[in-house]
């Protein structure tokens, strides 16, 4: 096909394009499409849009960016992948071929996975009723019948006016078919626009190499995890629970360790390492005699939190230096001998309110012995069970 019949958009003079309803650009050659009804856009989305559960094991689905191309770049940015758009003309053959060879190849649909996806299509078609299987029923719902990976058309034609400023030549044309690569920086990797769709070969090749040159990308699962982690993050922060904190960014750095995410996780660790360092260092103030219990207490009561944190071994470590100080090491030996017998105490009336006569015997048994008798639990057991409580030996 010579180069000068190949399938061009045009500016119909800025202000007429619009009040035709064609958006910003037209056919030059092939058939100019009629006005149709005004279509309310599609909400933007901040990552690619699935429709319905991916079982397990299932071949990866094409999953198209729903927005303009400004907010495509911004999630591709977000995401550190690159973006994909593909450009295609309503109703002119070479274009009719990208859409149906290109599209749903099996290969560069996996490779998108790492990608944010874009097609635009100026066209306007039926609806058609499709089952689906989400989390083990069928469910119908409609979708565009050329384009079944959109609820409707207005979410591929959204994109169309802003690929148009984006894309078009000094003359005002826009060639079609057309496929662009940019990097999550905005930087154009590769653009393929003779007017002839490219080899699906090429296609993934190129992503490959923005991919490579993008570094390591998340999925739109794995933003969602991200997010998911940032929110609870910023939750336990604040309500000071440094460690529920860390753990979340740690999370985060599972996922990815490098980008905005990376950058913002190694950022909140440091500062949370301070606050818990502080923390612990706060309460150790408090291992003195006549004070060493309650701090003792509290920091015990405090692993969970910090625990797989950089301050759980500082804590360990400072417990059994506690536990050896022989200025302190009766007061904390109390401290745990109570906390035993609290436990058992807490074991009887769990036994007696069951009905359980022989968990409440064993409990109060060993609560009433040599080693507990002497503790406040031990006289609490006594005054609630008295008839529990062993008869005194004659000497």
């Amino acid at each position: 096909m010579a180069a000068a019949t190949r399938p061009l958009v045009t500016l119909i003079g800025l202000l007429g394009a619009g009040a035709l309803g064609l958006g910003l650009g037209a056919a030059r050659a092939g058939v100019v499409h009629a006005p149709g009804p005004e279509l309310a856009p599609a909400q933007p989305s901040a990552a690619p849009q699935g429709r319905g559960r991916k079982k397990k094991g299932a071949a990866p689905k094409l999953e198209p960016f729903v927005g303009t191309l400004e907010t495509a770049k911004k999630a591709a940015l977000e995401q550190n992948v690159p973006l994909i758009v593909h450009i295609i003309l309503e109703g002119e053959p070479q274009n009719d071929d990208y859409r149906n060879q290109i599209l749903p190849h099996k290969e560069l649909i996996a490779v998108s996975q790492k990608a944010i996806v874009l097609v635009g299509n100026n066209g306007e078609h039926s609806l058609k009723t499709v089952s689906e299987e989400v989390e083990g029923r069928k469910v119908k719902s409609q979708v565009c019948s050329v384009y079944p990976t959109f609820a409707n058309c207005a979410q591929h034609r959204e994109p169309w006016d802003s690929i148009y400023v984006a894309y078009h030549d000094e003359a005002g044309d826009l060639r079609c078919p057309q496929t662009v690569i940019l990097l999550p920086s905005g930087k154009q990797s590769w653009r393929h626009n003779n007017g002839d769709p490219p080899s699906a070969k090429d296609v993934v090749r190129k992503l490959r190499e923005a991919q490579k040159a993008a570094g390591p990308g998340l999925s739109r699962a794995e933003l969602t995890e991200i997010k998911k982690r940032v929110k609870e993050a910023g939750r336990s922060t604040d309500g000071k629970l440094w460690g529920s904190a860390w753990r979340e960014w740690k999370g985060v750095l599972d996922i990815i360790q490098v980008g905005k995410f990376a950058d913002q996780a190694r950022a909140a660790q440091a500062d949370l390492a301070t606050k818990m360092s502080a923390q612990v260092a706060e309460i150790a103030k408090g291992l003195v005699p006549g004070r060493a219990a309650a701090a003792y207490a509290e920091l015990t009561a405090l692993l969970p939190e910090l625990a797989a944190t950089p301050a759980e071994a500082e804590l360990k470590k400072l417990i059994k230096r506690a536990e050896k100080d022989k200025a302190i090491a009766a007061e904390i030996k109390a401290w745990k001998l109570e906390q035993e017998a609290a436990a058992l105490l807490e074991e009887a009336i769990a036994g007696s309110e069951a009905e359980d006569n022989k968990r409440l015997r064993k409990a109060l048994r060993k609560l009433f012995g040599k080693k507990y008798r002497e503790t406040e639990s031990a006289a609490r057991g006594r005054e609630r069970f008295p008839e529990h409580v062993p008869e005194k030996k004659e000497p």
